[in-house]
């Protein structure tokens, strides 16, 4: 490296290395440690973010992304443009191989990860492929009972494009089993016990660790974990609006944090419930 370079001041550096393409910062950082430390910037690689045109760049919200984060992001979409486009107008000729999958009487269809393909039939029947497979293999088959609702949940949370499960549930008048998928695909079952009371399939969250059910007569926010397996009554109150959470636990535990329930209640309040810490 210049021995000029490195002896400007750091503004003209920060400018100069801001206006370079993602390879050739890549390049500068292994240069010397002054281009080392200004390549590990956060405004470096927030510009880079903001001026990007790569076509499969994900919209993010800045504020909640690491520098490493960025990073990865904005290398993963600057890969996939180089790999499938030519001056981002010209297609490349890719070898591409396809398989077929019978989906007749489908009735629900949902891609996670790009990998596993979950499939609903008509009477309550789940299918999942992993399309990663040689043959598309079928990795999981369920059949509901009598009286068996199925529904597909997924994590709320923004960083399941990165590293969480999804899960499906299926519920009967008082139970639910969980079907959670990793990214690596891993299945874990998981059958909680009686809640007691009917619960709402369509106000169920989940998260890695507990689901909260809402029930149907919108009494009783109740809270069951995945581990222990035990179910607690938060609260009970007869009339309110709706419920959300906010889940801002690290998922290393490096990061103190809480897993909450806010209530929006009919006079105009609003309720505050930490459930657990972490």
């Amino acid at each position: 490296m210049s021995s000029f370079l490195v002896e400007l001041p750091d503004d003209v550096l920060f400018n100069i290395v801001k206006f370079l393409e993602l390879p050739d910062i890549f390049s500068a950082r292994t240069t010397c440690k002054v281009f080392q430390a200004i390549t590990m910037d956060r405004h470096i690689w927030t510009e880079m973010y903001k001026r990007s045109n790569d076509d499969f760049l994900p919209v993010v919200e800045l504020p909640s992304q690491t520098v490493g984060d960025l990073e990865r992001l904005l290398l993963r979409s600057h890969r996939l443009n180089t790999t499938l486009w030519i001056n981002h107008a010209t297609a490349k000729a890719l070898f591409t191989q396809s398989r077929s999958l019978d989906i007749r009487n489908c009735t629900d269809l949902g891609l996670y990860k790009g990998r596993f393909l979950v499939l609903r039939h008509p009477k309550n029947a789940i299918r999942i492929y992993d399309l990663q497979a040689t043959k598309h293999s079928e990795i999981f088959r369920y059949n509901a009972v009598e009286g068996e609702e199925l529904e597909i949940v997924y994590n709320r949370s923004q960083s399941d494009l990165i590293n969480d499960s999804f899960f499906l549930v299926f519920k009967t008048l008082h139970k639910c089993t969980i079907l959670g998928i990793s990214p690596s695909g891993v299945i874990t079952l998981c059958k909680l016990p009686d809640f007691g009371c009917e619960i709402s399939l369509n106000s169920i969250f989940m998260s890695n660790e507990y689901v909260i059910a809402e029930t149907s007569n919108r009494a009783k926010v109740l809270v069951a974990s995945l581990i222990s397996k035990k179910v607690f009554t938060i609260f009970s109150v007869c009339r309110f609006h709706s419920h959300f959470i906010i889940d801002n636990r690290s998922h290393s535990g490096s990061t103190p944090g809480f897993l909450s329930l806010y209530c929006n209640l009919l006079a105009g309040r609003i309720r505050f419930y930490p459930l657990f810490a972490k």
